[in-house]
């Protein structure tokens, strides 16, 4: 009798298993119980007349078991618990990506340390899922200083320590109702469009890294008159929230001295754009192509919060004119302190300059003689640009202007294929807020010459090789600042990397 028992129990539990995994009951898909009929029910004969032994039964319970399996083609099989588990697995898209690169800094004079050689990495993954028709949900983690928006990248060093990761990269909602409108809402990418080659993307005001926060709608239309295409793009982008409380100091006594400083910072932007085909030119060995143009504008409402704010923790911060300009000298006579991140009081850091920045850039992608091509420009001028003055009364013009060009040749669709380029970028200090826009480019006041070769290894692994020579705008400015040395002319960096970029 005990067998008897034993035997009930395994019985019992295989079919928990097989209802648990959606073999049998309700679970199993109809169309697998339509086309399997004969599996899905155990053969009466075992156990039924008790003439066979408690051993033979169980053999042929696990014949049957071990048949059903090998019966039941893979794509038959139910994951995830059964129909609603691959309900809910058709609705969620997984995505990730890793990068591994190498890369030398030759630094002469152009910022704080010596040169360096060094080994970084950057982690992504994220799901969105399709909660109704019309509604997506969407989050994304990634590796990086949480302070450091425009980068994600994190060193190989400190003995073989635990990187820092997990941070919340995005999270939002995205409602679509139809095929022209698109409302966003919650932590998410850049919105507005820009130009792109391979892996390049035009930086001058947003770095790809910069995830913004807030609301955004989007309209788009297909096939409208000459055009391919027309887009418009608006939102306001919540940068500081009002706060009174950040009036306390970090034992909690309010600071009577600096009064109310953090009125909040909501950034306003909106962006047009337009993209038509370009007719061949058959004499020029040009095919038919495909140009884009966009025109954006953004105004901050407070950006010294961006100034005074922890995202500001190197040079001067990165670039843009502050009231560092009027600070005391560091007593080697390298450059100026206080005021700004010298002392540490970030909170008393200001910008010169107001920034209402305007941006227009374009995009161009066609074929020459067999031989895929590509243009793009990228212009930005902030009208809110303020003259600054420096040591001794000297005074600093508007540095309000921005622009970057690059050409390729080549593209990368599928293994094998290949794509190399070469780009220039100028960046006045004020012309971008220089938290935001490239860390490749070096934020603001700069000058960058910009080579690079793409190799696509297989479906979703490209090698990429990309090498900057830079140097400062204005130099005069930079050594003001306390960015680069008063000691040195002709500041400069070459920096050159090899990147393992794998898509999954």
């Amino acid at each position: 009798m005990m067998m008897k028992y034993r035997l009930m129990t395994i019985a019992i539990a295989g079919m928990g298993i097989l209802l648990s995994t959606g073999f049998l009951g309700s679970g199993v898909p109809q169309a697998v119980a339509a086309e399997y009929p004969e599996m899905i029910s155990l053969d009466s004969e075992v156990g039924a007349s008790g003439t066979q032994t408690d051993d033979d039964d169980l053999a042929k319970l696990k014949a049957q078991v071990e048949d059903l399996v090998k019966k039941i083609p893979p794509d038959k099989v139910p994951i995830l618990g059964g129909r609603v588990g691959a309900e809910i697995a058709e609705r969620l898209r997984f995505q990730g990506d890793l990068r591994l690169r190498t890369e030398y800094n030759k630094n002469r004079n152009f910022s704080d340390g010596a040169d360096r050689y060094r080994q970084r990495m950057r982690l992504r993954f994220g799901l969105t899922a399709q909660v109704t028709d019309d509604l997506t949900a969407g989050f994304r983690m990634g590796s990086g200083n949480p302070n450091f928006v425009n980068t994600a990248e994190i060193n190989l060093s400190e003995g073989f320590s635990r990187k820092t990761f997990l941070n919340l990269d995005n999270a939002y909602l995205r409602y679509k109702p139809n095929e022209w409108s698109t409302t966003t809402g919650g932590k998410f990418g850049v919105p507005w469009w820009r130009p792109s080659a391979g892996n390049m993307t035009a930086e001058i005001v947003w770095d790809n890294d910069v995830q913004p926060e807030g609301l955004v709608q989007q309209f788009h239309r297909k096939d409208v008159g000459i055009f391919s295409e027309l887009g418009l793009t608006g939102g306001v982008l919540v940068v500081d929230q009002f706060d009174e409380a950040k009036d306390f100091d970090d034992q909690g006594v309010r600071r009577l001295d600096i009064g109310n400083k953090n009125p909040g910072n909501l950034m306003f932007g909106g962006q047009a754009l337009a993209s038509l085909d370009t007719p061949a030119l058959e004499e020029f060995g040009l095919t038919k192509g495909k140009a884009k143009f966009g025109a954006a504008f953004y105004a901050y409402e407070n950006p010294d919060s961006i100034a005074g704010g922890q995202l500001q923790a190197r040079e001067g911060p990165l670039g843009n004119m502050t009231n560092k300009l009027n600070g005391p000298m560091n007593a080697d006579g390298t450059g100026r302190m206080a005021k700004c991140n010298g002392d540490g009081k970030t909170r008393d850091c200001s910008f010169v300059s107001d920034y209402q920045i305007l941006e227009i850039n374009g995009q161009y992608d066609a074929e020459f003689m067999g031989l895929p091509i590509g243009f793009f420009f990228d212009v930005a001028h902030n009208f809110g640009a303020k003259a600054g003055t420096t040591f001794a009364g000297k005074e600093v013009g508007k540095e309000n202007d921005a622009f970057q060009v690059y050409a390729t040749v080549g593209k990368l669709r599928k293994p094998g294929d290949w794509l190399i380029g070469y780009g220039y970028a100028d960046i006045e200090a004020d012309a971008a807020i220089g938290q935001y826009n490239s860390d490749d480019l070096q934020f603001t006041n700069t000058q960058t010459q910009t080579i690079f070769l793409e190799y696509q290894v297989q479906k979703n692994v490209s090698l990429i090789w990309d090498t900057y020579l830079q140097y400062r705008e204005n130099e005069d400015l930079s050594s003001f600042q306390g960015n680069s040395s008063m000691d040195l002319d002709n500041p400069m960096r070459i920096k050159s990397r090899i990147n393992v970029l794998v898509k999954f």
